[in-house]
């Protein structure tokens, strides 16, 4: 049968009263009825209500730095949470990465470790479009978290500096 569970409080001087409840985890995804009544003196009051708990991953995605060149790796590690802000372990999560046309140009599905954590690795091929890149994290049972990174061609500046002294040498105290 369902299980009830009974919890007293006393209102503070604001007329608050906190009732703290542990929801059992075979619980989640459905509907708690909750009941109250309060009481002052000899009015009474009831209060009837069902309050939905969703079950809901999230997940925080980080990449390795925010700009990338073609043919560099891109590294990208996901740490997935339950509602209660706990690691989820053994969770499954898709991973996708979409270009600046909004292409998908690497999709994979991992499972968590026993932190709650998963990584991917994309090598970018030499010929990729230049642009925002989406990396989409998806974990069963959640919502997506995006992250974006660039991708372009950059290279060091070259450039040179000529320094020429006014005179052969310098004794203390001269400005040079």
């Amino acid at each position: 049968g369902d299980a009830v569970v009974q919890k007293t409080a006393r209102t503070n001087s604001a007329g608050y009263a906190q009732l703290i409840f542990d929801v059992p985890k075979d619980s989640l995804e459905t509907g708690l009825e909750l009941e109250l009544t309060g009481k002052v003196r000899s009015f009474v009051r009831k209060l009837e209500h069902t309050v939905q708990i969703r079950n809901r991953m999230v997940a925080i995605p980080t990449t390795d730095k925010p700009i990338y060149q073609p043919g560099q790796k891109l590294r990208v590690r996901t740490l997935v949470f339950d509602q209660l802000r706990n690691a989820s372990t053994a969770t499954s999560v898709k991973v996708t990465i979409s270009d600046p046309a909004r292409d998908n140009v690497f999709e994979t599905t991992l499972n968590t470790s026993a932190f709650g954590e998963a990584n991917a690795e994309w090598e970018i091929p030499e010929n990729a479009r230049l642009g925002a890149y989406q990396i989409q994290i998806a974990p069963m049972g959640g919502y997506p978290s995006y992250e974006r990174v660039w991708v372009s061609r950059y290279e060091l500046p070259t450039f040179s500096v000529d320094v020429h002294q006014g005179r052969p040498y310098y004794v203390p105290g001269e400005t040079a």
